[in-house]
């Protein structure tokens, strides 16, 4: 169960706690208004909550590297099967843009002459393969790092 599913819950079993004991009280028609209009500082409360708790857990899994080794995982088992690395490519284009990103920085180069040779020598034909290898591949700073390539 997941945390949004969680708080769905627990908002949802409040609410309904919320509108039973304001009509227990009040009737029937005023307790249903009364409840549906202390729905709203439950409704912000829950938000805040989520937010926080949200916030956490997506700062939690940026610091983990999970997905990374899983993606590793995968990059392995392909090679062990296939023989060839199927990242390859994608680490290529990854290393190219590197070099030239220092080539701009160091004024070597300008963004327009980077620009330019980009359109002139990236073919379109490939692009669906290479967008989902690099949604496969695990990044090159995590593969340089564990020394796996």
């Amino acid at each position: 169960m997941t945390f949004t599913n969680v708080l769905a819950v627990i908002a949802i079993l409040g609410g309904i706690s919320i509108i039973w004991r304001r009509i227990k009280v009040h009737g029937i028609i005023v307790g249903t208004v009364y409840g549906l209009l202390a729905l709203i500082p439950w409704g912000i409360c829950c938000v805040i909550f989520g937010a926080l708790v949200g916030g956490y857990f997506q700062a939690a899994d940026k610091f983990n590297d999970g997905p990374e080794k899983r993606k590793e995982q995968w990059r392995q088992e392909q090679i062990a099967t296939t023989g060839d690395d199927p990242c390859a490519n994608t680490f290529a284009m990854e290393r190219q843009r590197r070099e030239r990103q220092e080539l701009i920085d160091s004024g070597q180069i300008d963004n327009g002459d980077m620009l330019t040779n980009q359109l002139n020598n990236d073919p379109y034909a490939a692009l669906d393969h290479d967008l989902e290898m690099a949604q496969n591949s695990p990044s090159l700073d995590y593969v340089e790092s564990a020394g796996t390539e």
